[in-house]
């Protein structure tokens, strides 16, 4: 009987906030650490990212076309285009690194590049 009751009153609290179709939430904080500076070369095809803090290592880069929304391959080391993780180089110490990819795309470009950068 005790266990049946501890269920049926644990199933009611549940049911709540299961159903809850409204509300408000609200997040605060701050940045601690700005993010990378980017620059885009267009005249040789080059996104440059600057002064990067170290926490924005495992963040993902990528570049879509704006006119197409397709995704430009970076021309990093594994040639997989898509999203690409950011890592210090090895040969830069210190508290900001940058690094930079080379663009591969064949097609024109008709409006212009989006750079996304999405710092976990």
């Amino acid at each position: 009987m005790n266990r049946s009751l501890l269920l049926a009153v644990a199933l009611i609290a549940t049911a709540g906030v299961a159903n809850a179709d409204g509300g408000t939430v609200h997040f605060g904080g701050r940045i601690t650490d700005p993010g990378c500076a980017a620059s885009l070369t267009l005249a040789r095809q080059q996104l440059q990212l600057n002064d990067c803090p170290r926490s924005a290592q495992g963040a993902t880069v990528s570049v879509a076309l704006l006119d197409t929304g397709r995704i430009v391959d970076l021309g990093t080391d594994t040639n997989a285009p898509g999203l690409h993780t950011l890592i210090a180089p090895s040969h830069q110490n210190g508290r900001l690194f940058s690094t930079h990819y080379q663009l591969r795309h064949r097609e024109p470009v008709g409006s212009g590049y989006m750079v996304m950068i999405n710092y976990l």
